[in-house]
């Protein structure tokens, strides 16, 4: 990854490189990592179904298989390789490994003009996604509603209390 790349990624992410480590830079660089939070990697979905092909197919301990995803185990340490390890593990044990989050769906696009090639598992997702967008915003128009009430009535009590 380019340094420009690199200040692009923390920019879209809100990422202060200035204030970590090298090694978290580093490991920031990795396509496995969406962003760093807290001092924490944030993996990829991807970062997890591969570490736990690696360890499930090809029986590699945790910290091969985080070495064998482009980390550097020495820089950052066997705990945060095991910690990844035993989060996919348990990832792919619950299923939710290959399911698809509603967060990962555009719930703004509505639903005549969603993609029709999309396959069960993402069109679910989207739905959910979809229904909790529509939620909020039903939540947001009552609101409105009773604020605007709120407002017209206290108007009318101090019009009664004037006269």
């Amino acid at each position: 990854m380019t340094d420009q790349e690199l200040q692009e990624k923390a920019k879209q992410e809100n990422v202060d490189l200035s204030e970590l480590p090298a090694e978290i830079i580093k490991a920031f660089e990795n396509d496995y990592v969406e962003s760093v939070r807290n001092g924490r990697l944030i993996y990829s979905q991807k970062f997890y179904q591969d570490m736990y092909k690696y360890i499930k197919e090809q029986k590699m301990t945790y910290v091969q298989a985080y070495k064998k995803c482009g980390f550097d185990v020495k820089a950052l340490g066997k705990d945060r390789a095991n910690a990844a390890g035993k989060r996919a593990f348990a990832m792919g044990k619950d299923g939710s490994l290959w399911r698809i989050q509603p967060t990962e769906m555009d719930a703004t696009i509505p639903l005549n003009r969603m993609d029709p090639d999309m396959d069960d598992a993402h069109r679910m997702a989207y739905l959910q996604a979809r229904c909790m967008y529509l939620e909020a915003e039903l939540e947001y128009e009552k609101e409105k509603k009773r604020s605007a009430y709120q407002e017209a009535r206290s108007r009318l009590l101090k019009m009664m209390e004037e006269k």
